[in-house]
């Protein structure tokens, strides 16, 4: 084999590998919103969920239950029969009924503290909620916490599979949260 076909196999050899690089690279953009929503990823014996999602926001935030005990308010929400029924209907809709609380919330601490002085309707709730960490109204772990709780109601969003006990375990943390927020 001389230098000329040695070199033609090697090209040949490389041309799908990088062409296929070369087509992730473009493509990029696209892909990474594709990948953003998976319902459920596995590899091997792991995998991640809504739940485990959820597990991982719930571990994270030790300082809402104390903030929920020095409330007035439970810490578990009151499930009047329309959520109840929402729930076991349509666990989607009943994740993004409790967020609308938590956005509601911050909309009105925002106001209230004066992070803005137009409608508070004109700006989104999470950069209400930075606004308002920044003003040290709301602490960054609650305020990180209100942003990853929002990526889970964008999934449930888009049609995420969703349990009943995923729902009222997303709206338990959305009572504490709204807890925190007026602190």
């Amino acid at each position: 084999m001389d230098w000329l076909q040695w070199s033609s196999s090697i090209i040949g050899s490389l041309a799908w590998p990088v062409a296929a690089v070369f087509i992730a690279f473009i493509f990029r953009a696209q892909i990474g919103a594709l990948l953003k929503r998976i319902k459920e990823a596995s590899w091997g014996d792991k995998s991640v969920s809504f739940a485990d999602e959820l597990d991982k926001i719930e571990k994270s935030t030790p300082e809402l239950d104390e903030a929920a005990d020095n409330t007035l308010e439970p810490s578990t929400p009151q499930l009047d029969d329309r959520y109840q029924k929402l729930l076991a209907i349509a666990p989607n809709a009943a994740i993004i009924e409790a967020w609308g609380e938590v956005e509601e919330a911050i909309r009105k601490a925002a106001k209230l503290h004066g992070i803005v002085t137009s409608d508070p309707n004109n700006m989104t709730a999470d950069r209400l909620a930075v606004g308002l960490a920044t003003k040290r109204h709301l602490t960054v772990d609650a305020m990180k916490m209100i942003l990853e709780m929002r990526m889970l109601r964008n999934r449930a969003a888009h049609n995420e599979k969703v349990t009943t006990a995923d729902a009222f375990r997303f709206s338990d943390l959305a009572m504490k949260v709204k807890n925190v927020i007026f602190v």
